[in-house]
């Protein structure tokens, strides 16, 4: 019987990455920004704090978890929807205007 090579190759950290300037949250919802990160601990700064807190690596991983951007914040960066609005409104304008002038 001939054995399946799936090519599957296990490796690298299951953890997400710590970066500076990332946003990250509690279980309860408070969220923090990431000052620095050395390789045994994390500097941060919590939402509605205005000192820094500092944290080993493993505690942090067990307190927080990264914020994900969702999908609808990507197009709003990716695309201005109020500059959209604008022009469709514009549009809506413009045609109400030449149906009224249309009809007198």
């Amino acid at each position: 019987m001939k054995s399946l090579n799936t090519r599957l190759i296990s490796g690298g950290s299951a953890r997400p990455e710590i970066r500076p300037g990332d946003i990250w949250q509690t279980s309860a919802g408070v969220k923090i920004i990431i000052s620095s990160v050395t390789p045994g601990r994390v500097t941060y700064t919590r939402e509605g704090y205005e000192h820094p807190c500092i944290s080993p690596v493993e505690s942090f991983y067990r307190a927080y978890f990264p914020v994900k951007p969702g999908a609808m914040t990507a197009w709003c960066q990716a695309n201005n929807p109020l500059e959209k609005v604008k022009k469709l409104k514009a549009l809506i304008q413009a045609k109400q205007e030449s149906n009224k002038s249309a009809k007198y």
